[in-house]
């Protein structure tokens, strides 16, 4: 199965798209990926591209973007207005909302809640995690 990442700036073929050390990380560390191996990345933008591993180490790693694949997916106009809940069972809210294909979660403020610190780029990454399990 050939990974699949999720990357902020917009891919474009022949790019050199620069991966963040959590993604190198997992790449090297834990499925044992060197030069060469093969990638699918994908954009909020421009939808899911072929890519080869060009170098890795422990602060970051590097590919070249290929062909793209796939447009983007125009996701259902569905929003999920849910009450702020602590952290971990809001979280599990969001993953399971994204799961459905949510394209919106509204976080909400009722008269019980206790809102707890949350943290959006611990958020974010369950969201992505969540939408990569579900396309497969």
């Amino acid at each position: 199965m050939t990974p699949r990442l999720f990357v902020e700036a917009p891919l474009a073929p022949g790019a050199t798209v620069a991966l963040p050390a959590p993604a190198a990380n997992y790449l090297g560390a834990v499925l044992r990926l060197g030069p060469g191996a093969p990638l699918l990345l994908l954009d909020d933008r421009t939808g899911e591209w072929s890519a080869t591993l060009t170098a890795i180490d422990r602060r970051g790693a590097q590919a070249l973007v290929g062909a793209r694949l796939r447009p983007r997916e125009t996701p259902p106009d569905l929003w999920l207005c849910a009450a702020l809940l602590k952290s971990p069972r809001f979280e599990m809210v969001a993953e399971k909302a994204t799961e459905l294909g949510v394209a919106r979660l509204v976080p909400l403020l009722t008269r019980r809640t206790v809102p707890d610190r949350a943290n959006p780029a611990r958020l974010r990454r369950i969201l992505t995690e969540a939408d990569r399990r579900t396309r497969g």
